[in-house]
């Protein structure tokens, strides 16, 4: 029996009794009694279950180029997306931007619906870059 404990830990476990998972984190105080349960420290990562596809090639100059923004509107985009249009509009002269109100919520109810048109769409603006999600 562990008679006192004060750690930082956020584990996937396996209790090897029950046969079923679940997570221990954040700061746990108190005693706990391990002699109940046998536990199997699980990876957190996982296995992996699809492969690894390489990254597109990057665009070597944005001048010129349509970038789409999509946002989850979670976090902050309506400033963030301001500042990158601008910090962006100096660097690459023709830049054209189409603003992430024109694609709607990528999270949420409609989240599937919107990620299905996603291709037509890009075409319809005629993406040639995307931001997506910008938050924390």
């Amino acid at each position: 029996m562990i008679t006192s404990c004060n750690r930082k830990y956020n584990i996937l476990c396996l209790d090897s009794k029950s046969n079923s998972y679940y997570t221990s984190g954040g700061y746990e105080t108190g005693c706990v009694n391990m002699a109940d349960s046998t536990f199997q420290v699980v990876w957190p990562l996982g296995k992996r279950v699809s492969e690894t596809l390489p990254l597109a090639r990057r665009i070597p100059d944005l001048s010129q180029i349509t970038v789409c923004e999509l946002w989850d509107w979670i976090f902050r985009g309506e400033e963030i997306f301001p500042a990158l249009r601008e910090l962006l509009s100096e660097r690459y002269p023709g830049i054209r931007f189409v603003d992430y109100t024109a694609f709607g919520n990528t999270r949420g109810p409609k989240e599937r619906e919107l990620v299905a048109n996603l291709p037509r769409a890009l075409r319809e603006h005629s993406c040639g870059a995307v931001i997506s999600g910008v938050g924390a």
